[in-house]
């Protein structure tokens, strides 16, 4: 049997849970989930049914999923995301549904994607085969075994979810077809017919077929007496094409040897063009660098010159540079701008530190009151059979929660004393940046009055370093030609360059006939050498192909004609009204009623389901009765009706169990309208089901007894859901 455990969810951003939060689905025995209504007890559940099949119990569109703007934190808001871990048999399970989801999941974007991760070797890896989201939804059904409407009916039951003996008879029918493991019968069904379609218009081309290949007999025929036509034909084109070859091949050698005359008097030119360039180029290149170098001599007199005004310059400059302090009042401007920085640091740090220790009391005076609170009401008897309860219990319970408020006095103490603290340290930390923002703007004042003093004497000694680089970048061009002409080889000529064109174009017309002709000695040889291939071998066997491949056709002519009575016997017959659908639900609703008897004996009344697979409808029938008087359902008492619903729900639960064991139950305010006999009842077999599995029960019904149970409490603050586990 399949084994299904559900291990942990995690919520962001889904309706009035806000923040990330983590929730244990594994915890065995019976969990009570108490909150007063609206507070959203129910909120973990609709996210479970949300991430696994894209449902909420509340009926919600996508748009209605996340929270609510005003209730969103600016800072933190990613979007929406839920993710469930779980396991089938052996293997480990995460998936994760977003909305709009900034962050990612396991190193992938959420956005609105539906991501499902198989764990191996200790790490997380995203199942590639499954592209869509629909895809993965299928994969979930196919894990569990269950749709979203058998998950609601056999996982999760709730008072405000559609009673199933009140449902449509065609819900109940695919329901049941689903817990059954029936549907396979209709899709079997629907096979069965579409097989049949498909084999009817097989036989019919089968037939088309077979014409065509008797049609093939004659073309092969006709193709033998085609082909010797076209053997005279090849002939004729061949004699046609030699001639035409030959007389190229003439043409061709005649303009190859007017080109290589012209090639050798194009080269004896340029050679003696070469000669007399070179001549010329030395010549001029001699000229240039004499000018050069008398240039350059010129201009480093000029500069030695002006580097000597420069010198006494700099020195005027440097002595009232000195004589005005400049420098040092730079320096201690920095210096006080650094420390005015660290200080409003600080200060942002205290700032900060107030305001989360002031969050810290407040959350610490908030429980002291809870706590308070709980302490003046604690029971000395048992709220389900008025029985006092034991003085040491009763202390017990005292005494926890007077440490819990001693604990949160602490608390508040040491805030107190914090925060009076970081508030002094606040207000000094905020004298010294006035302090130093005074210092600073005295110093500014001082440095712009030296800055007048030094800026004139400044722009006379800029100006003449710049008269000075403008001679030196001057000489560095003198330097950069004397080097270039030093170094220059001589370059190409212009009228060299067309002769050299013109005998390139020569050449490439040389090469061109010369490819040409030897194109066409080949083509003359392969004309000269060519026979055609003149046989009928093929088409001989085209026929042979043909009247075989018609015998084959009629074979499987007859194999498809039986295959078809086949099928028209399964859908008539198998498929029908009495064949095997019927069959699987009367053993099915059999295990089903004795089920329901079981835990409708405890409860004091009887229910029996039946169907009519023989009717187009698939009509259900429901038998009540109560007392042994048979009763109309719609008759009943809204307690009544909830009682044969919680029995239903658990023959359900025990159904689904028999091919996989769940091991997580949830009832969801099952016990409204119960009186206290009959919440005492139903819990005999809530907690009998809670030994095997962890069963979760949502109620704000102070009837409900906590005992032996683990308490979970939900609270809401502006809008948001606090869950805590006693």
């Amino acid at each position: 049997m399949k084994k299904i455990k559900f291990s942990e969810i995690n919520i962001e951003g889904f309706g009035s849970i806000v923040e990330p939060f983590s929730f244990k689905l594994n915890q065995h025995g019976l969990n009570l989930i108490k909150g007063e209504n609206g507070f959203g007890k129910t909120t973990i559940f609709s996210a479970l049914m949300w991430c696994l099949y894209g449902e909420n119990l509340k009926g919600l569109v996508k748009s209605k999923i996340p929270t609510w703007k005003q209730y969103r934190s600016k800072e933190t808001w990613r979007g929406t995301r839920v993710s469930v871990l779980f396991h089938v048999d052996d293997k480990i399970y995460m998936l994760a549904r977003h909305i709009n989801y900034k962050g990612d999941t396991l190193g992938i974007e959420g956005k609105d994607r539906l991501l499902l991760f198989e764990k191996i070797s200790g790490t997380y890896n995203i199942m590639q085969d499954l592209t869509h989201i629909a895809d993965v939804e299928n994969k979930i059904v196919e894990f569990f075994g269950l749709n979203s409407k058998a998950f609601l009916n056999s996982i999760i039951f709730g008072q405000k979810m559609k009673r199933l003996i009140e449902a449509d008879p065609k819900d109940n029918r695919e329901l049941f077809e689903t817990l059954f493991d029936a549907v396979w019968v209709e899709e079997a069904k629907k096979k069965g017919i579409a097989e049949k379609d498909a084999v009817t218009n097989e036989i019919g081309k089968l037939n088309l077929n077979l014409s065509s290949e008797e049609a093939l007999i004659e073309q092969y025929k006709n193709l033998i007496k085609e082909e010797e036509n076209r053997k005279a034909a090849f002939d004729k084109e061949k004699h046609e094409k030699l001639t035409e070859l030959n007389n190229n091949r003439s043409d061709y050698e005649k303009k190859l040897k007017e080109i290589v005359t012209q090639i050798n008097l194009l080269e004896k030119k340029i050679k003696d063009e070469t000669v007399k360039y070179q001549q010329e180029f030395e010549a001029d290149k001699k000229e240039r660098l004499e000018n050069y170098n008398k240039e350059k001599t010129e201009l480093e007199d000029r500069i030695k010159a002006v580097e000597a005004v420069n010198v006494d310059l700099k020195f005027s400059l440097e002595k009232l540079k000195k004589a005005s302090s400049f420098s040092d009042l730079k320096e201690k401007i920095s210096g006080k701008n650094i420390t005015r920085n660290a200080e409003e640091v600080i200060y942002k740090e205290l700032t900060e530190t107030v305001e989360k220790t002031e969050r810290e009391l407040k959350k610490a005076e908030g429980k002291k009151d809870r706590y308070s609170q709980e302490l003046e009401n604690v029971t000395t008897e048992c709220p389900t059979c008025s029985q006092p309860l034991k003085k040491e219990d009763v202390d017990k319970a005292k005494r926890n929660l007077r440490k819990q408020i001693k604990k949160e006095e602490e608390i508040i103490a040491n805030c107190s004393d914090y925060l009076k603290d970081k508030k002094t340290q606040q207000s000094s930390v905020k004298e010294r940046m006035d302090s130093l923002d005074v210092e600073i703007n005295k110093l500014q004042q001082d440095q712009e009055e030296a800055q007048n003093k030094y800026q004139p004497k400044l722009e006379e000694y800029n100006r003449a370093v710049f008269n000075l680089e403008n001679l030196k970048n001057e000489l560095t061009k003198v330097e950069s030609n004397i080097e270039y002409y030093t170094n220059l080889e001589i370059g190409p000529s212009t009228q060299i360059n067309e002769l050299e064109k013109e005998l390139d174009r020569h050449k490439q017309s040389s090469q061109h006939i010369q490819e040409f002709l030897d194109k066409c000695k080949e083509d003359l040889l392969e004309w000269e050498t060519k026979e055609y291939a003149y046989s009928t071998i093929e088409y001989q066997n085209g026929l042979n192909k043909a009247k075989k491949e018609a015998e084959k056709i009629s074979k499987t002519l007859e194999i498809k004609e039986k295959y078809l009575g086949e099928l028209n016997f399964w859908l008539k017959t198998g498929f029908g009204a009495n064949g095997l659908k019927n069959f699987i639900f009367s053993a099915m609703l059999t295990g089903l009623n004795q089920r329901i008897k079981e835990y409708a004996d405890i409860l004091g009344l009887y229910v029996k389901f039946s169907v009519d697979l023989t009717s187009k409808q698939a009509k259900f029938t429901t038998d009540v009765s109560m007392d042994g008087i048979t009763v109309d359902y719609n008759e009943l008492s809204g307690g009544e009706k909830q009682k044969i619903n919680i029995v239903l729900a658990f023959a359900m639960h025990d159904l689904v169990n028999l091919d996989a064991h769940f091991n997580i139950l949830i009832m969801d305010e099952v016990f409204e309208g119960l009186s206290q006999t009959n919440i005492e009842l139903a819990f005999q077999i809530i907690r009998k089901k809670a030994e095997e599995k962890a069963v979760f029960v949502v109620t704000h019904s102070p009837l409900v007894s906590s005992q032996y149970a683990r308490n979970i409490y939900v609270s809401k603050e502006k809008g948001r859901t606090y869950i805590e586990t006693a």
